[in-house]
């Protein structure tokens, strides 16, 4: 259970367009002020469902949440690279919003079940570490993608997919 999920946040840590999500969104024709907008209103889901999430966690348990919570991730992540709109981006943030409330503290209850004695305490620095390299090594290709924002949210959908069918 530790090494998948180690793989599902170093999977999780690849957001290829991270480095111009705003230019992705001007692009598609947004200003910043509806890109604050977004923004805001996906924390105020999170905030939102953290507590109803929890519960739903502790009656389907852990595995299964997580489970649920990564396949709408990759689902945010599919929006987000087809989307075109300020209604598109904003559906996405939900999304996002109610799969991040999801997560919280689940993930790192399961994995806390998982461990032996002290062994959470560097399993949770290597969570830390693995989804940071994920971000650092897809930041890094950035360039190899040419500046194509469409592709660098294609590959991002791929590789949370893939994290959720590890998830499974």
């Amino acid at each position: 259970n530790i090494a998948l999920l180690l793989a599902v946040y170093f999977l999780q840590g690849m957001v290829f367009y991270s480095p111009v999500a705003t230019l992705y969104r001007q692009a598609a024709g947004l200003t910043l002020f509806q890109m604050g907008t977004i923004e805001s209103v996906c924390l105020g889901v999170m905030l939102a469902l953290e507590v109803p999430w929890g519960a739903a966690a502790d009656r389907l348990g852990h595995r299964r949440t997580i489970v649920v919570c990564t396949i709408l991730f990759a689902l945010s992540k599919v929006i987000f690279w087809r989307a075109d709109s300020f209604g598109d981006f904003l559906a996405e943030r939900v999304l996002l919003g109610i799969c991040l409330a999801g997560l919280s503290g689940c993930d790192s209850a399961f994995l806390f079940a998982c461990c032996t004695g002290e062994e959470h305490r560097r399993v949770y620095a290597r969570c830390e570490a693995i989804q940071t390299l994920g971000m650092l090594l897809a930041a890094l290709a950035w360039p190899l993608l040419g500046g194509n924002y469409r592709l660098s949210a294609l590959l991002t959908a791929v590789v949370y997919t893939a994290a959720a069918v590890l998830a499974l």
